[in-house]
């Protein structure tokens, strides 16, 4: 069964993270394997749908993450914001009064002032004689005509810097969008440094992802905006921080960690001028977009809030909590305490979320201790053995509060077969169960994920697997599979031909997982 999905619409785009797991999917185990009124637990919570999805069907959840990011975005969705709308209005005046200064241009045409919609943008290089690199406007124009861009190359290169090139304003003279080179003044509110020092993001980067920006000076968090975004940024947060009504407080900083990644130089320009960045990258295109903090800000407030209303229209009738307990000690729930478990818990090597949860993090002044973050990375320490450690103490942990003969459902994917491998040999020696399905259940997005622009691998889903919590193990699988049911494998695969590769290993990893011992030689079954 495949359960369709979108990563768009009003609730998938109030906020930005690196894996979401989609509300139909959710909605749909919540309500087959639980009942009104049940506790339901989700360990590594992440953005927090499964508090979303819990409390409109009426349970109650627990949510845990130890990332400080996943607790402040869980806080975000699984809130209800009743705010009255002159205390809403004042508020978001108070928070933007005067910034909008910083995006005023003088229109060319009429000679009055614009507003700043975006800056064009674009890196600037030297050749090995010292001679400038530059493209300026025919960048602007290439990509507004669909041509290609070709970027400067080679090993004697050096970078210079970045370089605004193009303007684009709203004008009270022309009903449609206008451009236009900078002048003199706009140059100077672009290098504008009137920074709030306090609230600046001054960590330094980690890991192996933000290396490529090394060499364009770019190591701490703040490295990543443009000095006037930097700028209006630290103004907002500033801000932000000294309002005293909580619901308020709450939204405004939703939506201000919402902007911070479509705000940076990591905004790609395009043709068509939507906002895109390469999601699980630091990567910083050639042609930089822009944006204008102040708009992105309060469109993203606004948005928030009504589709905050809408989601919830009849209150949340189930209550969330949140903690930041790692999932392999979830020392504040009882035991034989939860009715159900949805999770998704990281995929190994495939995100390294720490490293690009920094961003956020830095600008909330609220770093997490990622000594039990459940994945691997060599360049901070984190071996398959670590992951795998990790993941056998959750499912200890999981059974112990899960209720006997209760059900886990876990999200989980991995183009390569000796990862399923070892999740195998864990569950095996766990408490769990498998509930067998002839096909696979998986999770199918339209779009493209995070995961699969890291490992440039086409997964195209998620696979859902749930399991029986039997207090004790009674997992077993067959050390080979029978020569009658090897046939029958092939030629059932060898039918999905049709339905691409990615089917047919996701029909081959449901039908190994409960039933066989996975060996690497069965990807051959796959033609």
């Amino acid at each position: 069964m495949d359960i369709n999905y979108t990563k768009s619409g009003k609730v998938f785009n109030q906020h930005q993270y690196w894996t979401k797991q989609p509300l139909e999917a959710i909605d749909y185990f919540i309500l087959k394997y639980s009942n009104e009124g049940d506790y339901v637990l989700d360990p590594f919570c992440g953005t927090g749908m499964t508090g979303v999805s819990g409390s409109r069907l009426n349970r109650n959840v627990i949510l845990s993450d130890i990332s400080k990011i996943c607790q402040h975005i869980s806080k975000g969705y699984t809130s209800f914001y009743n705010i009255d709308e002159t205390k809403f209005s004042n508020a978001l005046n108070q928070v933007t009064q005067n910034l909008e200064e910083y995006y005023i241009t003088q229109c060319p045409i009429c000679q009055k002032n614009g507003k700043i919609l975006f800056s064009i943008i674009e890196e600037v290089y030297s050749d090995e004689f010292g001679i400038s690199l530059k493209q300026g406007e025919s960048l602007f124009r290439k990509i507004k005509q669909d041509e290609p861009i070709k970027t400067p190359r080679g090993k004697n290169i050096v970078f210079n810097g970045f370089e605004l090139i193009q303007l684009a304003y709203k004008c009270e003279c022309s009903s449609t969008k206008l451009y236009k080179k900078p002048n003199r003044d706009d140059l100077v509110k672009f290098k504008t440094k009137n920074f709030i020092d306090s609230v600046l993001p001054n960590d330094y980067f980690f890991g192996k992802e933000p290396v490529r920006n090394f060499k364009k000076g770019i190591k701490k968090v703040k490295d990543l905006y443009s000095n006037r975004n930097l700028t209006v940024l630290s103004h907002l947060k500033y801000r932000i921080d000294l309002i005293e009504n909580e619901e308020i407080k709450t939204l405004f900083k939703f939506a201000f960690t919402s902007v911070l990644f479509n705000c940076s130089l990591m905004s790609r320009y395009r043709k068509y001028e939507n906002t895109s960045i390469k999601m699980g990258t630091f990567y910083i295109p050639p042609v930089i977009k822009d944006n204008n903090v102040l708009k992105s800000f309060c469109a993203k407030v606004n948005s928030i809030r009504k589709s905050n209303i809408e989601l919830y229209s009849e209150r949340p009738l189930g209550t969330v909590n949140i903690s930041g307990e790692s999932a392999s000690n979830l020392k504040t729930i009882d035991t034989n305490s939860i009715d159900y478990i949805y999770t998704d818990p990281p995929y190994g090597d495939i995100l390294s979320y720490s490293e690009l949860n920094l961003v956020w993090e830095s600008w909330l002044k609220e770093l997490s201790d990622n000594e039990n973050e459940m994945i691997i990375s060599k360049e901070v320490g984190k071996t398959e053995n670590h992951y795998f450690e990790l993941f056998e103490k959750f499912l200890a942990e999981a059974s112990r509060v899960l209720k006997k003969d209760k059900i886990l459902t876990i999200i989980f994917h991995h183009p390569n077969i000796d990862y399923w491998k070892r999740l195998q040999s864990i569950l095996l020696n766990s408490n769990f169960t498998p509930i067998i399905e002839e096909l696979p259940t998986r999770l199918v997005s339209g779009n493209k994920t995070s995961s699969q622009h890291v490992t440039k691998k086409n997964t195209q889903s998620f696979l859902a697997f749930s399991f029986i919590n039997k207090k004790q193990n009674q997992f077993e699988v067959l050390e080979l599979i029978e020569e009658e049911k090897l046939v029958e494998f092939k030629e059932v695969l060898s039918s999905l031909k049709m339905k691409g590769s990615h089917y047919q290993y996701d029909v081959l990893i449901n039908n190994l997982l409960p039933n066989y011992l996975i060996k690497s030689e069965y990807m051959n079954l796959i033609k």
